[in-house]
């Protein structure tokens, strides 16, 4: 399967600063899409763990950030 990389632009050697451009461009999109599909596949991880384990994990978690957000209201541990 051809990559799209092995493009005439890639194997040009940049004769102006417009194919440079357009092949940094074309880089930077492909990064983005790579990032995406890791992103989606990491929440698509953490739904199963959860599925499986339950969300005890998150629901602590969730209660250390509330602590963590008290104590910065006026009237929190250090404030009051």
């Amino acid at each position: 399967m051809p990559n799209e990389l092995d493009s005439p632009l890639k194997r040009s050697s940049f004769p102006t600063i417009e194919k440079q451009l357009l092949y940094q461009a074309e880089q930077e999109r492909q990064a983005n899409v790579i990032r995406a599909e890791g992103e989606a596949e990491s929440a698509d991880m953490i739904a199963k763990a959860i599925e499986r384990a339950g969300d005890g994990l998150i629901k602590i978690r969730s209660i250390e950030a509330s602590k963590e957000v008290s104590v910065l209201l006026p009237g929190g541990e250090t404030n009051g």
